[in-house]
């Protein structure tokens, strides 16, 4: 299970492309996010490292950073940070098959989307929508940024290539997976991985609704 083995952090360093002086520097100012966070009890049963870094984790540093670069405000990133963490997750199934991917990130001050779709236009469409369905009547006043994830998983690769890291094929498993591996699924709590047990429960929904269409309702 390559990814769920988590990096070294030397190896982040150098997958993300920081000095681990600066990565010292942005977990101190909360500025990186992991997609675990293990409490002090799972570090003493060994069930995670801390700083943990897993493969996904320079995927969704890159996210972040690239918006920043990109104009968005750290701050509004950073709120939305477990929103990022799961959209990303949810978009690697395309980033598998090859397709492009593009995330929006899109805020009004108080409320944010973040949307990964096939193109910029699409994905900004549908942040957009978002926020006139919530009754936003001046779209164009939007703070709205879009990053292309498939160029990030790409350089981030690269960056292992030419580093000599070994770096998975896949970044993370699917819900069937966690379901066959029990004991995996249980290091992943609320508390030390939102992003995470958000992604569950929303593909146990999908799963669900998917079986009640096929059954016709009945369960």
């Amino acid at each position: 299970m390559d990814y769920l083995t988590p990096l070294r952090p030397t190896d982040f360093d150098l997958l993300a492309g920081i000095t681990a002086t600066n990565r010292r520097v942005m977990a101190h100012r909360g500025q990186i996010f992991p997609l675990i966070v293990p409490t002090r009890k799972m570090v003493a049963d060994g069930l995670w490292p801390t700083p943990c870094y897993l493969p996904v984790d320079t995927l969704i540093f890159a996210t972040i950073e690239r918006l920043v670069r990109a104009g968005a405000a750290r701050a509004a990133v950073e709120y939305a940070a477990v929103d990022i963490q799961t959209t990303v997750i949810e978009a690697l199934g395309g980033l598998y098959a090859g397709r492009n991917v593009e995330l929006a990130f899109a805020h009004d001050g108080r409320r944010f989307a973040v949307v990964a779709a096939a193109s910029v236009r699409e994905a900004v469409h549908s942040v957009v929508d978002h926020f006139l369905r919530l009754g936003v009547e001046n779209p164009s006043q939007l703070a709205c940024q879009c990053i292309n994830l498939t160029e990030a998983l790409a350089e981030i690769r690269e960056r292992a290539r030419a580093a000599g890291i070994s770096f998975p094929a896949r970044l993370w498993p699917t819900l069937v997976e966690l379901d066959e591996m029990a004991s995996v699924a249980k290091r992943f709590s609320p508390k030390a991985a939102p992003a995470v047990a958000r992604w569950i429960a929303a593909r146990a929904s999908e799963v669900e609704a998917a079986t009640r269409r096929e059954t016709g309702g009945l369960s």
